[in-house]
Parts: C-alpha cells; structure tokens; sequence
C-alpha cells in the first residue's frame, strides 16, 4: 500500500532520529554540517562551427540549455505510440538529489502537525550560476532532495559580472581572465608537449582542423570548444563526419582534456577556486561557531567550478580531469568524539549523478579524522580573501 506524503514525511523524519540516535550511541561519526558542489545536467552544445552539418540543428531551448530528448513511449499492447520530450539532464539532478536526501536526511529540518510534514529551509543555502542550466539544475536537485514545497526564492542567483566563485569568465579579473578566455598559451612547455603547433605533426593537425570545420583556430580555448561540440554531438546519437571519426578518440578527445585540466588549474582559475573555497570555509565556520544556523550549502556551477576546487584542494589525482554531468563534490562536517574541541572534515566525490556511493576523497597533510580547523590552516595559502587585489599581477 502507498504512502501518503504525510506518512512518509514522518517515516523519513523517525529514520533520521533514529538513525542519529544510534550513531551517539555506537560512538559513529554524527553528520553536522555539508557543502556540495554539483554540476549541472547534461546540455546542448554552447556555440557551432561553419562547417558543422548540424549548424541549423534545432536544440529544444537552446545553445547550453538543459538537454531534451524524445522518447518514444508505447501504451495498451502497442496500439498507442507517442513521442514525450523528457529533459536528460533535469533527470540527472532529480537523480542526484534523491540519493543526496538519502545521505544527508539527518540535516533536514522537518516539523509535522496534524499529520502534515514540512520542511524548514532557513537552514539551507543555495547559490547558482546565472547560466539557465545550472538554475533549471538546481531547481530539479531540490525537488528531489527536498521531497516537498519549496519557495523558488531559496535559490539565490549570482549575477555573471559580480560572480567571483562559480561562473567564469565572471566578475572582472584584466590581468588574469585572458587565460580563461584564449586557454592555455601555445608556446608554454605543457601546451607544447601536448601539441607544438610549430611541428609537422601539430600543424597537420590544425589543418585538418581547420578545413574541415571552417575555423580559424587561434588559441587552444578553440580546439576545446570544437571538442566541447563534438562530444556532446556523439552522446546524443548524430551521426558524426567521417574526418572526426578518424582522429576524435585517439588524438583531439585526450588532447582537449589534457588542455582542460591546464586549463582549470591557471592562475586565473587559481583565483577563483580560492575565492569559493574561501567562502565554503568561511560560511562552515559560521555554523561551528554559531553566528549562522546555514548548515546545508549547495552552489549549482559547471565543470570548471568543481575543476578549479579540486586543483585548489590539491586532490585533482583522485578525482576526473573534466567532471561529467551531475558530478559532485562535497565537504562534510562530522561530530567525532576522536576530534576534541572540533569537527571532522571528509571530502567525498561523486563521479556522476546516479553514484550511490562517493569516492573517499584523501585529505592531504592530514591524517583522518581530519580536524576542520587543521584543514582549514592547512588551506590558507590557498584561499583568496579579495578577488578585486587578486586579479592585479604584483
């Protein structure tokens, strides 16, 4: 028999005491706070190219949206055959945030009166990128990680000139956002071993580039967005031409995403991922010692967003080079009775969306339990505390 909402508000509510009553009683770790980093969901490509055979191809919302398919649905012994347009990557986010609910219930302010069931969102903070998808993905996590009404206005927006921490190219950074806007420079020696364009190889490779999309390629922030492009083509089943499929997999693929991970550890990203690691530890800290009751942080970005803290964490070799769709990564604040006068810090990773179980991240110069003030001293070389001073060269 199903259960109605309220009963299952307070089925979900009774799991979670009893589920932190056991844990002070067998001395476990007890969860107290959470900040989680997501990707938004799958998407259609940003840009085209001259030459691409799907130059007026018609993505459902838009360049960079929220990706749709079609999905044939049929009904009463095959006599009813109908297409529905289901969005891929608002599943995705429902997906994650079901399974976030499931490990971070604890947090969850629930009341119930009457047999009815509400949830205290006070305690909850959520920024976004301004990018439409990273909202739309926010708003689909919530759905599902809150399991009820929710006021849209718990989403809090980051305009893209005043954004320091998630969406790049943001607030202004003159001295160092050309690294992000051009990519890595050709004639550094980690461009060059990955492709030294001055070489017959690298330049046959650009030509072949070149006359069969219609680019110029000027920078290496052109071949990861030709690739960006392709890729999102061949997940979404187009047929691709011939040229890619003769150097895709074995040359431009690996290339771009040697270039990406470059690319989301330059200076400028530096920045960026030291300002928003900053303001993770800052509003964790708030929490700790009682100024804020914000135990539950969520900022929805994109792929460099998670990119750029990694390479700040200095974790990147336990983690993927490009996060995919929906991956997310998560500090955790623990009352551990082997931490005196603290809390325990974990870091977990999921890979992607539908990951029931994250990747244990290693915290480096400190050993488990990791104290949060420790990783936090640990982190001060690395956190940006005025993005405006930041951005002009000494």
């Amino acid at each position: 028999m199903e259960l109605t909402k309220s009963k299952e508000g307070l089925l979900l509510l009774f799991s979670a005491l009893v589920i932190t009553s056991l844990d002070h009683v067998c001395g476990k770790p007890a969860l107290k706070a959470v900040s989680m980093l997501t990707r938004h969901g799958d998407r259609s490509p940003l840009m085209t190219y001259p030459l691409d055979p799907y130059l007026n191809y018609s993505w459902p919302g838009g360049q960079g949206s929220l990706s749709p398919v079609d999905k044939v649905i049929i009904l009463k012994f095959f006599l009813v055959i109908f297409l529905k347009t289901v969005q891929i990557g608002a599943q995705q986010l429902y997906h994650s945030g079901v399974i976030k609910s499931l490990r971070y219930s604890s947090l969850l302010n629930r009341s119930c009166h009457n047999k009815s069931c509400s949830i205290d969102t006070n305690n909850i903070l959520v920024l976004s990128s301004s990018a439409r998808r990273c909202i739309s993905s926010a708003t689909h996590f919530l759905d599902a990680f809150l399991k009820g009404t929710w006021s849209p206005d718990l989403i809090r927006i980051i305009l893209q000139d005043e954004d320091e921490i998630i969406r790049p190219p943001g607030k202004p950074c003159s001295d160092y956002e050309y690294l992000y806007i051009r990519g890595p420079e050709w004639n550094t020696p980690e461009v060059i071993h990955i492709i030294d364009r001055q070489s017959p190889n690298g330049r046959k490779f650009l030509n072949i580039l070149e006359e069969n999309t219609g680019l110029t390629i000027k920078n290496t922030y052109d071949i990861l967005a030709l690739e960006d492009i392709l890729l999102i083509q061949l997940d979404h089943g187009l047929e691709l031409p011939a040229w890619v499929k003769s150097i895709y997999d074995k040359h431009l693929n690996p290339m771009a995403l040697a270039l990406f991970d470059l690319w989301s550890s330059s200076d400028y990203m530096k920045i960026r991922g030291g300002r928003l690691l900053n303001d993770i530890i800052e509003r964790l800290q708030s929490y700790t010692e009682g100024s804020s009751n914000q135990n539950i942080l969520l900022y929805s970005g994109h792929d460099t967003t998670i990119a750029s803290l990694i390479h700040t964490l200095g974790v990147r070799k336990q983690t993927d080079i490009r996060p995919n769709y929906g991956a997310m990564l998560s500090l955790e604040l623990y009352e551990n009775i082997e931490v005196k006068n603290d809390l325990e810090i974990k870091i977990v990773y999921y890979q992607k969306h539908s990951d029931n179980d994250p990747i244990i991240i290693e915290i480096p110069h400190c050993k488990v339990p990791c104290p949060f003030k420790k990783f936090s001293m640990n982190m001060q070389t690395k956190l940006i505390k005025n993005y405006k001073e930041s951005c002009i060269r000494s």
